[in-house]
Order: structure tokens, then C-alpha cells, then sequence
């Protein structure tokens, strides 16, 4: 299935707008612009030896980096999860990198959807923590 980025930036619920390490208090667009902010870093040059997956962790690149350049060239490749719940808005359970940069260079671009239930949603984020992973 596939969403317009710029539709579910609007309708589809950050879990991370109470971040309280990033301190958005409920400001979805704060959120959205940060996340923006941070796909429009570039990645550096990769070295020979280096895993570019890896650039983050190795040179301090913030999570996202390198996505808008990216999403222009090719378009969202990977699915973003969406949490479905019966009487609410869906939760984005992970890619706002993704569907901000995605949004930002074409607000109909189609974005690829994976609907994931709760339980689903609660096994992945304790096998990502227990990894020590931020996947986005």
C-alpha cells in the first residue's frame, strides 16, 4: 500500500513528539522540522574501509543524514510501519526521516506502507533495544 508522504504527515501520529530528550511537548511540527533538518545532512564521503550504514555511529552523522538527496534521486524504497488502532490515528513506528524528506520534495510523493499491529510494533521495539539500535 501506498500513502502520500504529505497525507501522512499530517494524519499519522509521531510516537516521538513526547520525546522528552528532544523536548517537543506535543509540537508536531517542531518534530517534522527536525526531522527534515536532519535528512538534508549529507553523508560524508564514504571511506573504502567503511560501511556507509555505519556512518552515523563511526563520524557522529545524526540519524537520517543522507535521506533527502537520496528520496530525490530514488524515491522511498523502504516501507515505513505503521502501528493500526482501532479508535485512533495510526502511530508512525518508524521512518520520519523518510516521510519528512519525502514530503518536503513532493508532498503526493507515494510512500510505501507496511501496516503492523501493536503486538508486532512491541516485539520490534524490544529486539531494537535489546540490539542497542535507533532505526528510523
Amino acid at each position: 500500500m501506498f500513502i502520500p508522504a504529505g497525507e501522512l504527515k499530517a494524519t499519522v501520529y509521531p510516537p516521538d513528539v513526547t520525546d522528552p530528550n528532544k523536548h517537543y511537548e506535543g509540537d508536531r511540527e517542531r518534530m517534522w522540522e527536525d526531522k527534515l533538518i536532519e535528512a538534508k545532512i549529507p553523508l560524508p564521503e564514504p571511506s573504502p574501509w567503511m560501511d556507509p550504514r555505519l556512518h552515523h555511529m563511526i563520524l557522529g552523522v545524526p540519524h537520517g543524514a543522507g535521506l533527502h538527496e537520496s528520496i530525490q534521486a530514488s524515491g522511498v524504497l523502504t516501507p515505513v510501519p505503521l502501528i493500526d488502532r482501532d479508535d485512533k490515528e495510526p502511530v508512525l513506528f518508524e521512518g520520519h526521516h523518510r516521510v519528512a524528506a519525502a514530503a518536503d520534495i513532493d508532498p503526493k510523493m507515494e510512500v510505501p506502507v507496511e501496516h503492523i499491529s501493536v503486538g508486532e510494533a512491541e516485539k520490534r521495539d524490544g529486539a531494537r533495544r535489546i540490539a542497542g539500535l535507533h532505526i528510523e
